[in-house]
């Protein structure tokens, strides 16, 4: 779960409670992987449902905050918000009736392209560095 959520991988080897060898020795497990990238897009995922979710409710701010009992400031960012959302929006629905795809969502979750990870650890290990697999370093949520 580290790992998904950013850790590097000698932070996710403490939270799992293996050593940094036994999470390299994981990290060559092709199915391992594929578990690794379904919870990074699974998480992506239910990232953009929450935001989706909560969509209406920041309209419904960007709304009051454009009212005049605010500073102008306020007022100016709001509608800034609102046209620059809009202009999106737009542009998605039309490459929706395009048939394109609007996200990918593997490029969201950080899911890259394959790689040879046996170079990818062998330079790690060259440089002496943390390896770290995704964006961050720090691991969020309980350990797995």
């Amino acid at each position: 779960m580290a790992l998904a959520c950013g850790a590097t991988l000698e932070a996710a080897a403490r939270s799992a409670g293996v050593s940094k060898a036994t999470a390299f020795r994981r990290l060559k497990d092709p199915t391992f992987c594929q578990d690794l990238q379904r919870m990074r897009a699974d998480m992506v995922q239910r990232t953009a449902g929450a935001l989706t979710a909560a969509g209406g409710e920041a309209v419904r701010t960007l709304l009051e905050l454009m009212k005049p009992a605010n500073q102008g400031a306020t007022r100016l960012g709001a509608a800034r918000s609102i046209l620059e959302i809009g202009m999106k929006a737009h542009e998605f629905a039309e490459l929706e009736k395009l048939g394109q795809p609007i996200i990918n969502w593997d490029q969201l979750a950080g899911i890259p392209p394959p790689v040879d990870i046996e170079a990818v650890i062998a330079e790690v290990e060259r440089q002496a560095l943390p390896a770290p697999l995704v964006n961050g370093s720090a691991a969020c949520g309980p350990s797995a």
